[in-house]
């Protein structure tokens, strides 16, 4: 089977629990991974968010393995779900009837762009405004 290029999996602590934070395409190559990643998390006891907001596609292998990790209702009181910012993944949730097993948050805003670099020798923008006068 060849390798998923574009997916991703980070954890991250924060102040409610564990971030698991998926990107890319969620599918039979991947799903063990998620699986695995969210069982880990339960069995250390802690509350996770899985954040699918850069999840462009899930395959139900992909779904199968969130619900199998949040398989007892104990450890689907401690997921929460932040819906992906792409249709095809908030479709199969939907069907699936996510909603009604787990919490469910709107998706991640992204990132804003990082500014462009100001090639060297140029002048910086400036401000149009006067200086305010000294107190």
């Amino acid at each position: 089977m060849p390798p998923a290029s574009d997916f991703s999996l980070t954890e991250s602590e924060g102040p409610d629990g564990v971030c698991v934070a998926l990107r890319g395409e969620v599918d039979l190559a991947v799903a063990d991974r998620v699986r695995a990643a969210l069982i880990a998390n339960f069995r250390a006891g802690r509350r996770q968010i899985l954040d699918l907001s850069a999840v462009t596609f899930i395959d139900s292998m992909g779904l199968g393995a969130i619900l199998i990790a949040a398989g007892s209702a104990e450890e689907r009181a401690r997921l929460t779900l932040r819906r992906s910012r792409h249709a095809q993944p908030n479709r199969l949730f939907a069907l699936a009837g996510v909603a009604e097993l787990l919490e469910v948050l709107p998706p991640a805003e992204p990132a804003p762009p990082a500014p462009e670099p100001v090639p060297a020798g140029e002048p910086k923008a400036t401000s149009d405004r006067e200086p305010d006068a000294a107190l």
